[in-house]
Parts: C-alpha cells; sequence; structure tokens
C-alpha cells in the first residue's frame, strides 16, 4: 500500500505515513533529498502521462498539456497498430513517440538526472474470510463523503443498481441519474432505470438522446479526447455527464464490477469453450452464418455476430482466444489499413495476464487492459471534461483483492455470471433486475 510521508511544520516536525484508498495522480518533491516522485493510483482510475528524452522530462495529467511543454511529436506506429486492432491505446506506449503512459501502481523517481520506474503496488494474493456485501456498503459509504452534492449513475443494470440502493442505505436523499435513446428503442433501457429509482426511492432523472445531439456536440466531444480513441459509448458518457453536472459535482458509478466479477459476454463464450470445439459443431455451420447478418443493432443480428466470433475462437489457446475476443480487428485488417507491416508484437501487452499464475488470467487482463485503457478513459475524459467527478466503489481496492481472490465459481457458471453479486445484494432489488438480459450499450454504467 502507498505510504505518503508528509512533514508536518510542528515544533517536532512528525513524519505521518498516510493510506490512500481511492484515485489518484500526484508528483511530490522533496528539497531535501531533491527528489521528485510522481505516483499514478493502483488501478489507472486517473491519467498520468510523461516525455522523456536525452534532454527533458515532462509530466502532465492530459496529452494536450504534455504537448505544449514538449512540441509536437512524432507519431508511434506501434500505438497505432494498438488502437486500430482494440479501438483504445493500451499499454505504456501512447500515440506519440517518447510520450508514455504511466502504469497503474507505478511511480516515477526523479533524481540527479535519472528517471526510474518502480512499482509500489501489486494485487496481493490471499483469500480472506470477507463479505462482499460489507466491503462494497462501506465502499460506497467512503465515496459518498464530499462537501458538494453527490448523485449516482443508474442504467437498471445489476452494477448501477447495487451502487445506487447502498447509497440510498447510506443517504437518503439520494439522485439517480440515466440516460435513454429517443430514436434508437432497442437500446433504450430507461423503464429498467426507473424501476430500480422507484424501488430505492431515490430522487430520478432520466435524459432521452436524440440522433441530432450528435452533431450538437460533436466538436466539444472530440476535444475531450487526447489520442485516439473509439469506445462505442464515450459520447453516451459525455452527454450523461453534461446533464448530470446540472445536478451535482460527483457521481457513482458501477465501472469495474463486470471486469472483477465476470460479467461480459466474452467470459461466458470462455466458460462455453472449455466444454465445446469447432468439432463438435456442425460442418454446415461456418457457410451457414457466413449467409447471415450481423451487426449489434438488433438481438438476432447481435446473435449471430456473437456466434461467428465464437465459433472462430473456440479452439484456440487461451490466450489467443481472449485477444479475438478482446479485438475489434484482426491482424490481417490493421495491416490492410497501414501503408507499411508493423513489426509491433501486440500479443506481448497480454502476456503478462497469461503467465502470471495467482488470478484468473482473464480477469487479470480485463483489469490492466480492458478497465485501465478503455472503460476508465472513456469515464474520466468524458465526465471531467464538464467537470464531474465519477467514483467507483466496486474499485476500492479491498473490493478489488476480494474479487481478484474469489473462486470463479463464486462468479460465474452454467447458472449465470456475477453470482455473489446476485446472492448478496438480492433481497436490495427488483427481482426483473436480476433476469434482464443484457444490452450492448449497458457498459456505458460499468454493465458490459
Amino acid at each position: 500500500m502507498l505510504k505518503c510521508y508528509l512533514n508536518y511544520l510542528t515544533k517536532k516536525k512528525q513524519t505521518v505515513s498516510i493510506k490512500l484508498n481511492g484515485f489518484f495522480a500526484f508528483s511530490f518533491y522533496n528539497s531535501k533529498t531533491d527528489e521528485l516522485s510522481v505516483v499514478r493510483d493502483r488501478y489507472g482510475v486517473k491519467p498520468l502521462y510523461y516525455f522523456q528524452n536525452e534532454d527533458k522530462f515532462a509530466f502532465a495529467s492530459e496529452l494536450k498539456a504534455l504537448l505544449s511543454l514538449t512540441g509536437a511529436q512524432e507519431l508511434n506506429h506501434n500505438a497505432l497498430h494498438t488502437y486500430l486492432r482494440l479501438n483504445y491505446s493500451t499499454g505504456k506506449e501512447t500515440i506519440f513517440k517518447n510520450v508514455f503512459r504511466l502504469l497503474p501502481g507505478e511511480y516515477i523517481s526523479v533524481k540527479e538526472k535519472k528517471v526510474s520506474i518502480k512499482t509500489w503496488y501489486t494485487i496481493p494474493h490471499h483469500k480472506k474470510e470477507e463479505s462482499i456485501k460489507d466491503l462494497l456498503s462501506d465502499a460506497v459509504k467512503l465515496r459518498l463523503n464530499a462537501d458538494v452534492p453527490v448523485g449516482c449513475f443508474l442504467s437498471g443494470g445489476l452494477d448501477s443498481s447495487i451502487i445506487s440502493a447502498l447509497a440510498k442505505k447510506h443517504h437518503n436523499d439520494i439522485h439517480t441519474f440515466s440516460i435513454g435513446f429517443a430514436d434508437e428503442p432497442f437500446f433504450d433501457e430507461t423503464e429498467y432505470a426507473e424501476l430500480v429509482a422507484k424501488h430505492i426511492n431515490s430522487s430520478h432523472h432520466s435524459f432521452k438522446l436524440k440522433d441530432t445531439d450528435l452533431l450538437e456536440n460533436i466538436n466539444p466531444f472530440l476535444k475531450s479526447i487526447d489520442e485516439p480513441f473509439a469506445d462505442s459509448s464515450a459520447f453516451n458518457v459525455y452527454v450523461l455527464s453534461k446533464y448530470t453536472k446540472k445536478h451535482v459535482k460527483v457521481a457513482l458509478s458501477g465501472d469495474g464490477a463486470d471486469e472483477l466479477f465476470m460479467g461480459y459476454n466474452k467470459h461466458k463464450a470462455e466458460l462455453l469453450s472449455r466444454k465445446f470445439s469447432s468439432k463438435a459443431l456442425s460442418p454446415m455451420m461456418s457457410p451457414v452464418l457466413s449467409l447471415l447478418p450481423d451487426s449489434r443493432n438488433k438481438s438476432f443480428s447481435n446473435k449471430v455476430r456473437q456466434l461467428k466470433r465464437f465459433s472462430k475462437s473456440v479452439n484456440l489457446k487461451a490466450e489467443d482466444r481472449y485477444i479475438n475476443w478482446a479485438c475489434i480487428s484482426n491482424e490481417k485488417e490493421v495491416n490492410d489499413l497501414l501503408l507499411s507491416k508493423s513489426n509491433h508484437s501486440f500479443n506481448d501487452l497480454f502476456s503478462e495476464a497469461f503467465t502470471q499464475k495467482n488470478f484468473n488470467p482473464v480477469n487479470y487482463a480485463d483489469l490492466k487492459i480492458v478497465l485501465a485503457d478503455d472503460m476508465l478513459v472513456k469515464a474520466d475524459r468524458m465526465s471531467m471534461q464538464h467537470g464531474l467527478e465519477i467514483r467507483n466503489p466496486f474499485l476500492d481496492y479491498r473490493v478489488v483483492e476480494f474479487a481478484m481472490n474469489l473462486a470463479e465459481n463464486k462468479k460465474i457458471s452454467n447458472q449465470g455470471q456475477k453470482l455473489i453479486l446476485k446472492e448478496s445484494f438480492k433481497d436490495l432489488l427488483p427481482k426483473e433486475i436480476f433476469s434482464r438480459k443484457k444490452k450492448v450499450l449497458n457498459c456505458l454504467f460499468g454493465n458490459g
């Protein structure tokens, strides 16, 4: 755990150790030792970039601010390759050469012109007899502590509903916020959010997004993105944050639950892949599937899309399966777009997760890659553009450590996903929330 030593100007000049629980990115200069420390939080909720060459070291929370110090930088083709595969950048490298991303749980030490990067936090491997209900309740209570109005994002999905229900227990006058889609009824789920809001008796606000809102907000939306980023729900978070900020300055979110408790469709597919092989599928399946339409816009075509991806991945080894499900484009498609083939070792970005022994590799990869460089980037950039602070109770380090050390069968089985969450919080929410099917844009609220 990070220990931040502060010298208070008292008669005895005491040194106090403070343990931080939450998100942060900060620097600390020790004038006595002439040493600069630059630190990022455990799971990458807040961004921190740095520039380094032979003559200069600089750091900032945004690329725009950093480039104002360093001047224009050359395009990093490795990061471009990664972006085209995933729709976002991940790992240490950014879209610019000589500009890097400090990874979650790391800090930089600068002394006598020497720059060194060290790890201050790794997830401990231990199993404790703890209650997720108590841990998460305390995490919510802690994040409600503020001297400004606090509310909750509420999609009506399991994760944001749990957070909102717990917030209501600790704060009687809690406001909840959801976004609907006036012109896209397939994706509109405000009825579930309103059902939960009525059940917990929160003051609920529902915003209906129209197609014309994209044109009206496109320029400021794009300005909030530092480097190429194409998460499909980023614009929705942008608009939701814009309207939420009119009522509160802090919003609690369900981000992190899917990654920690195996709530994504790919987790279900991974479970199924251990039981089936493509040899067990009908030889006629691939030709038939190739003739069927696939998209995310309708229930049937979305199922076809998922089945196509599953049939292509099921016989691969675990790491390659994960990469196939995580990527939006394959190697050939990306190389066809580029003027020259990249020699970038893309798979190396996932190797740590699939070679470490202490944790489920899929969970670990989700936490280190998908959460840190997609979901949290989306939430932070879109919300901070409007001065709205998002807090994530599921990313309380106690909750993360509990979840990462939890047996897989407590999270997912043939009976469903997020099993421990459903069992632990079934008394807080309407039964419809536990039986509803997931829609694509649920990931907007941490229910992907």
